[in-house]
């Protein structure tokens, strides 16, 4: 912008319009590329490399840890600007998802002998039981959770938790709701 006009308008007012420094704008028009911009390159370059070597996935925390491990000196934030600059945004990995019921089969599913909607509610505790089993995130693993519920008050009358989803975990879980009940 300051190249084109100069010869109408003093350099010295078109570099106080643009906030630029007269020598900045002598050093550039004689064609010194300031350390800051070769720097800057440099570091772009290798962030594109980092960027398409992990397929996208690495967003600016981690290609930052891999700069400071090649020996850059370079802050996140600006590790994050230059990537935005570059339109570098990194993909989420899916995150893993528990699946704990395979309903894609073609064995028989077993018939629901109790339907809220029809009107049959407990008249007296003990009489009608429910259960389910779900799964919590405890320290980085799954621990899994067995519970009884008696639907007349919907108290739980029976737990069981363990390691593992198998048919001892349900069978604890309705052990120690008989002896409640």
């Amino acid at each position: 912008m300051i190249k084109i006009p100069s010869a109408e308008i003093p350099v010295d007012f078109l570099c106080s319009y643009f906030s630029v420094g007269r020598s900045s704008y002598y050093s550039w028009k004689r064609g010194y590329s300031c350390t800051r911009l070769k720097t800057k390159k440099a570091i772009c370059r290798e962030i594109r490399t980092l960027f398409d070597e992990s397929k996208g996935t690495y967003g600016s925390p981690r290609i930052h840890q891999s700069l400071v491990s090649k020996g850059y000196q370079v802050s996140k934030n600006t590790v994050a600007k230059y990537m935005g600059e570059m339109g570098l945004n990194a993909k989420l990995k899916k995150k893993y998802r528990v699946q704990t019921t395979d309903s894609n089969h073609s064995h028989p599913i077993a018939p629901r002998v109790f339907r809220a909607e029809d009107g049959h509610l407990p008249l007296l505790p003990g009489n009608l039981l429910a259960g389910d089993v779900t799964y919590l995130r405890v320290g980085g693993r799954f621990t899994y959770l067995a519970v009884v519920l008696d639907l007349f008050n919907r108290e739980v009358v029976g737990w069981s938790m363990g390691n593992s989803l198998e048919t001892a975990l349900v069978l604890r879980a309705m052990d120690s709701a008989m002896k409640k009940v």
